[in-house]
């Protein structure tokens, strides 16, 4: 099969889509498929994949609004990049004709290259990275060929919408690369106060960054490692120094290939996202790294997390603070990798494979 996948930000920064585009195109270019990737920019990694860099000038510091509302201003920006990447893609599509098209960033994305796929042939397939809301209700309004839901949890409200009567929803987790991610001594040197909480995230205001700053700062001793903060507002970086202060806090981003050094240096890892989280590819990474897990009690967080880690509600800070000490005193073993385990890109890009091959045959 010829399978395309549309990432603009890839180049750009390094969350959880950018990983997902990355890991499941290697997958699939594994199994014998001829896999093309789209992007905004070049992220610089070896691949066995065709990459297609398009060299999307984008502004990266206008994503630094940390609110709604900052947020809600530069939308127009990123939406205009977004198309006009879109329709450079739709050329090369057009020239390669691959068989799946899968569009990631939403948006203008999803209905031109579902229109584009109407004439030209191919099947587009969304997979929900947006979480539930309103990015993901338009994605269903573009009558796709299929939409891949990562979490039970997201199929199930999907399901539920009226607009998706008709249309073919599956649940596919997303996977887990247990050969990149492994327990393993961490040639790092910070000065971190022991043990380390460490979150993984960009600065979107579902992450709530902020809880787990308040927590760790309940805390006696350990310190807060933040891993990405694509969004340079510093309104996080304020109140970990004001809570924190020197030697408790550490904000820093490292390239994709270099995250795991991170979760081997540190001891818990955290991240008190709202329900608006879409998946958390992180918390695979963690447990796979052997890392448990303190994060949200809610239904997405139990069917990722199983045993492997607390889940609290965040917003109560006392809660949250007592959950992330009992975590790093308890001894784990292998509990977290086990859980990973679960979701290794062996058995999922697999997976992906049937799908695709049964869409094509209809």
């Amino acid at each position: 099969m010829k399978i395309a996948f549309l990432s603009l930000y890839t180049g750009y920064v390094s969350r959880g889509v950018e990983t997902w585009v990355n890991d499941i195109s290697q997958r699939l270019a594994d199994l014998g498929n001829e896999v093309f990737v789209y992007s905004g920019a070049d992220d610089g990694l070896i691949t066995n994949y065709h990459k297609q860099v398009l060299h999307i000038k984008a502004n990266i510091r206008l994503r630094k609004g940390e609110s709604l509302i900052e947020q809600s201003l530069t939308w127009p920006y990123w939406e205009i990049l977004n198309f006009i990447f879109t329709f450079r893609c739709i050329y090369f599509l057009i020239l390669n004709r691959p068989d799946i098209v899968m569009p990631s960033n939403g948006g203008s994305q999803t209905l031109i290259v579902r229109i584009a796929g109407f004439l030209f042939g191919w099947k587009t397939v969304v997979v929900a990275h947006a979480g539930l809301g309103a990015h993901e209700k338009w994605n269903l309004l573009t009558r796709s060929d299929l939409y891949i839901y990562p979490s039970r949890r997201a199929m199930g409200w999907a399901n539920n919408l009226f607009f998706s009567k008709g249309l073919k929803l599956i649940n596919i987790p997303h996977g887990i690369d247990l050969h990149k991610f492994k327990k393993e001594k961490s040639d790092l040197k910070l000065k971190l106060q022991k043990p380390v909480y460490l979150i993984v995230a960009s600065f979107d205001p579902y992450k709530r960054v902020y809880l787990a700053v308040k927590a760790v700062s309940k805390l006696k001793k350990g310190s807060l490692l933040v891993v990405g903060g694509d969004r340079e507002n510093g309104e996080i970086d304020i109140l970990a120094t004001k809570l924190l202060g020197e030697g408790r806090y550490f904000k820093t981003k490292v390239k994709l290939n270099e995250i795991s050094r991170y979760y081997n240096f540190s001891d818990v890892f955290t991240l008190p996202s709202n329900i608006f989280e879409a998946f958390g590819i992180v918390y695979l990474e963690a447990m796979a790294c052997g890392l448990p897990v303190v994060a949200t009690d809610d239904e997405l967080r139990r069917e990722v997390v199983g045993e492997a880690g607390i889940l609290v509600d965040p917003e109560n800070i006392d809660e949250y603070s007592k959950a992330l000490e009992k975590a790093a005193t308890k001894n784990w073993g292998e509990v977290p990798r086990k859980q990973a385990e679960k979701f290794s890109w062996d058995i999922i890009a697999k997976k992906y494979e049937a799908v695709f091959q049964g869409i094509l045959k209809k």
